[in-house]
């Protein structure tokens, strides 16, 4: 998307027009976006969910043991201030928590897999658990969201989601385990 178009979807919007004074303004958009889902005309956080999940998806596919690698663990706790930094920058075009910041969505899907290998029912249920988290705010992320007005506030409540999808989709696969359902549906 160039810039003329961005702009069209703003006025489109009733929103602020994105600002050209921020250095590198098109990467920060391009970043902040996720390549432009924040564009999405509704359901922005849904769809930047869904192109992490797509991104993770087809990873896993490749190499189910992918979210146990290093180099995962590493991209994990790096998008955490580097997601910060392009929510700020998001946050300083559009304002606060703006719908069209959808790399925070990113960053909680990549928390949600960490340490899960590759099956196609968790990671859909990884991927529902999140949402559900995501828009339901349970504490901390409630008090983060509502307390942390930066691209901390907005990236955060977004890991805590996917930490709680995580250790939800955890306990559900041990009970199911436990209690002998579902044995192929979780066959590892």
């Amino acid at each position: 998307m160039n810039l003329e178009n961005l702009k069209k979807l703003d006025k489109a919007r009733n929103s602020t027009i994105v600002t050209t004074k921020i250095p590198g303004y098109r990467i920060w958009i391009t970043l902040a976006s996720f390549f432009g889902a924040g564009y999405a005309p509704s359901g922005s956080g849904t769809v930047g969910t869904i192109l992490a999940f797509i991104f993770l998806f087809i990873i896993g596919y490749r190499n189910p043991v992918f979210a146990f690698s290093i180099p995962y663990m590493i991209a994990c706790v790096l998008i955490i201030p580097l997601g910060s930094l392009i929510s700020e920058k998001g946050r300083q075009m559009w304002g606060e928590d703006a719908s069209r910041i959808v790399i925070d969505e990113v960053a909680g899907m990549m928390w949600a897999v960490l340490f899960f290998r590759f099956s196609i029912p968790e990671f859909i249920g990884l991927f529902f658990l999140f949402r559900l988290f995501d828009i339901f705010k349970l504490p901390p992320g409630k008090q983060i969201d509502s307390r942390l007005h930066n691209g901390w506030g907005i990236l955060l409540d977004d890991v805590v989601a996917g930490i709680y999808a995580n250790l939800t989709m955890r306990l559900i696969v041990f009970t199911l385990s436990y209690i002998g359902c579902c044995e192929r549906l979780f066959a590892k």
